[in-house]
């Protein structure tokens, strides 16, 4: 059974918690990212152009919304990568490798020389084997569209523009639902 001075801490820590609630004030906006001048951490600057290239490829901009560059993808991917363990890393290192390769094997070029519609077949072709990849190049592919779909659904122009998100307030009661449908009877 619950003390009864165990009760009064956990009622007044909940009263707390109410008050600063509804007392939240808005904070200013944190300074924006100066993702053009950006140098990556983790990426080569050759790999850093890839990686926007392919992204874009996967998330481009359309009526809906700006693409996986407006989106600032490749910084995210950048930064991300940056911090993580070596065996993603080297993942990323062998998937960019299979690019290049690839790149070569098709179309008698490095990867940055090749034209917007051999870059749209070389992604093509990383995704024909999605579900069972067989080849460096598959095996890379769900890395690269997993990282590309993550950042661009955190970045501003993923949340808001494209899922319309509005949060980050705090409000002080929850309403539920207001369909008349669900409401019971």
């Amino acid at each position: 059974m619950i003390e009864r001075r165990e009760l009064f801490k956990i009622l007044g820590a909940t009263l707390a918690a109410a008050r600063e609630v509804a007392a939240q004030h808005e904070h200013g906006a944190a300074a924006p990212i100066d993702t053009a001048n950006y140098k990556p951490r983790f990426f080569s600057d050759r790999q850093y152009t890839a990686i926007d290239d392919l992204t874009e490829i996967i998330i481009p901009a359309d009526d809906q919304s700006p693409g996986a560059r407006a989106a600032g993808v490749r910084f995210y991917v950048d930064s991300v990568l940056h911090y993580a363990a070596p065996d993603v890393q080297q993942r990323w290192h062998n998937g960019l490798a299979a690019v290049e390769e690839a790149a070569h094997a098709q179309f008698g070029k490095d990867f940055p020389d090749l034209g917007a519609a051999e870059k749209d077949k070389l992604v093509a072709l990383m995704a024909k084997g999605e579900k069972s990849p067989t080849t460096e190049l598959e095996r890379f592919f769900p890395v690269l569209k997993g990282a590309a779909v993550e950042a661009f659904a955190l970045s501003d122009i993923g949340m808001q523009e494209y899922l319309g998100y509005n949060g980050n307030t705090a409000i002080p009661e929850f309403p539920g639902c207001t369909h008349p449908e669900h409401q019971s009877t």
